[in-house]
């Protein structure tokens, strides 16, 4: 039972992160564009 939030935590942990850098290409490709 434990197991399945703390998987739960480390994804949303690893989605906040690599959301953040893809808004951040997207910023940087726009201008680009």
């Amino acid at each position: 039972m434990a197991a399945r939030p703390v998987a739960g935590n480390s994804t949303i942990k690893n989605a906040s992160p690599k959301a953040g850098i893809f808004k951040s290409d997207k910023v940087r490709l726009m201008p680009g564009l």
